[in-house]
């Protein structure tokens, strides 16, 4: 019979119960992903960075061609520091919750 294998990691102190965890920027704040998959079989959510004053992100034009590519000036929209722990804390309380974190 196998027994049930743990995955849990301790990264600089902070226990997770797996090592998967999000790229940066890549995932928002995590409750934008909740229909699609199930973040809670994640180890950690790594959120979009935030600034000192509310940011809509950079006036478009966003993209520009180069010889090699393209470069982007996105300028990352969001709700700031100040607004970020009311509108991203019950969402993170609920996927504690929901196991997320060890």
């Amino acid at each position: 019979m196998v027994s049930k294998v743990s995955m849990a990691v301790d990264l600089g102190g902070v226990r997770m119960k797996n090592p998967v965890n999000t790229a940066s920027g890549t995932f928002g704040f995590g409750w934008q992903f909740e229909g699609f998959y199930d973040v809670s079989r994640l180890g950690a959510i790594t959120t979009k960075g935030t600034s000192a004053v509310p940011w809509e992100g950079n006036p478009a034009p966003r993209l520009c061609e180069v010889t090699s590519g393209i470069m982007n000036s996105v300028g990352l929209a969001n709700p700031a520091s100040a607004g970020f722990s009311p509108r991203v804390g019950s969402n993170f309380r609920q996927l504690e919750e929901a196991g997320l974190f060890a």
